[in-house]
């Protein structure tokens, strides 16, 4: 437990300053972690269509990426202008805090459940993209058998 990570927030109360700036680093590296991951396997795609409509949906899919990836790491690493207002609530005047720099529970849910869901959509859509291919007629034993290890590491 460093810095009150694993401590109920209640207990937290009179040093809660130092908590929230590792929950900024966190959450900041979390966000920019999820996206570079979405990333890294669409330019792997790109590599591997070379022409027709899975290359196609793979551009589309990449630029939808991009620009959901720089919107949430906007706010995952700029919650509150100025930043530092994330962790220090005591600043006056206050700062101005948007997404994740919540002060609501309504907020909190909001930017969360918006970030979550988007994720897993997304996270869908680049697993079905090359599923096309596992499909495909003629495709040998042997490559049936790589995808399917492939894949099955991928739902773990």
């Amino acid at each position: 437990m460093y810095a009150g990570f694993g401590q109920h927030i209640l207990y937290l109360v009179g040093d809660i300053e130092p908590t929230m700036i590792w929950f900024y680093i966190s959450n900041g590296a979390y966000t920019t972690t999820t996206i570079v991951i979405k990333l890294s396997l669409l330019f792997q795609y790109l590599r591997l269509f070379r022409e027709g409509y899975r290359r196609i949906s793979t551009l589309v899919l990449l630029a939808a990426v991009t620009l959901w990836g720089l919107a949430f790491i906007f706010m995952a690493w700029f919650p509150c202008f100025p930043v530092s207002g994330f962790w220090d609530k005591t600043m006056v005047p206050q700062a101005k805090c948007y997404g994740f720099g919540f002060r609501t529970v309504p907020e909190v849910k909001g930017t969360l459940f918006a970030f979550a869901g988007t994720n897993m959509g997304l996270d869908i859509a680049i697993l079905l993209l090359p599923l096309t291919e596992y499909f495909r007629p003629g495709l040998k034993q042997r490559q049936v058998f790589a995808m399917t290890g492939l894949f099955a590491l991928g739902f773990m």
